[in-house]
């Protein structure tokens, strides 16, 4: 009788054990579909598309949309990507210094420490760019005595970008020859916009080669980038007078005046142009009865 009932205790065991293993044996491979599963949403995100997006749209030079992919992928929780990481947060303070926010970039630089190892980044290079945004800050604010030095040297390693910013700084110290030099370097390295172009106009002028400012002018106004072209035509116009191209300057200052109604200068101009080209003769107020 005892046997029976060891036997049957035993087997009782046995099921209960093997209903023990069936159950661990389910844990374990729901933990492990769980890992899974984690591991490929942790491993597979959009992580590169965001940043091969944000970086589209930084070549293009939409430096605002890129910055807003950018964030995406950085959001994005990925597993291994800190050196990845790094890289987008170079290019999203690098967009920041483009739209000129020169604080957030100089946040971003001075975060990278903090979250990631030094074996993702250059140290030197990464101090680089704390230093030279600091001084970006500073040349915001004014102060260009503090920040001169730096952006001279950030152009000579190669951020000709930042030529216009010494340019500025030898135009406020009325040192023309200077400035001319730096707007030279930005041009042979990024090209003509309409900033430029007026800069030059305005310079032209100021030495008086009105034909040279009167070209830059006009190729100011020919560029895709508008951002100046209401300045350009009018120094277009101004060039013209200098000349004593009057009927020219006539026909510019009438098109000027109805592309811009809102300026009282136009309306000037043209009245002023009117006595150039319709000279009359005879005195309007002619008091001594000369005629």
């Amino acid at each position: 009788m005892e046997q029976q009932v060891t036997k049957k205790r035993r087997k009782k065991k046995s099921k209960a054990y093997r209903q023990a293993c069936i159950i661990v044996n389910l844990i374990f491979l729901v933990a492990m579909v769980v890992l899974v599963i984690v591991g490929l949403l942790h491993t597979f995100t959009k992580k590169r598309d965001y940043r091969e997006k944000g970086i589209s749209l930084y070549e293009a030079g939409n430096y605002t949309e890129a910055i807003t992919y950018f964030d995406k992928a950085l959001s994005c929780d990925q597993w291994f990507s800190d050196k990845l990481n790094v890289d987008i947060e170079f290019y999203l303070a690098d967009s920041y210094i483009k739209i000129d926010d020169y604080k957030a970039a100089n946040s971003i630089y001075r975060s990278i420490p903090e979250k990631y190892s030094d074996r993702y980044y250059n140290k030197a290079q990464l101090q680089y760019m704390v230093n030279l945004t600091d001084k970006l800050i500073l040349f915001a604010e004014g102060d260009y005595p503090n920040s001169m030095d730096t952006l001279i040297q950030a152009v000579s390693d190669g951020y000709t970008e930042l030529a216009l910013y010494v340019a500025l700084i030898y135009e406020k110290s009325e040192d023309y020859d200077n400035m001319k030099k730096y707007y030279d370097i930005y041009n042979a390295s990024l090209g003509l916009n309409s900033y430029l172009a007026l800069k030059y106009t305005e310079y032209y002028l100021d030495m008086k080669d009105y034909n040279t400012a009167l070209g830059y002018a006009r190729q100011g106004i020919n560029l895709e980038d508008k951002e100046y072209v209401k300045e350009l035509y009018y120094l277009e116009i101004v060039s013209s007078i200098r000349l004593t191209r009057f009927e020219e300057a006539y026909d510019l200052a009438v098109a000027y005046a109805k592309m811009y109604p809102g300026d009282t200068n136009a309306q000037d101009i043209c009245s002023f142009l009117e006595t150039r080209i319709n000279i009359n003769e005879e005195p309007i107020n002619d008091k001594f009865d000369l005629y």
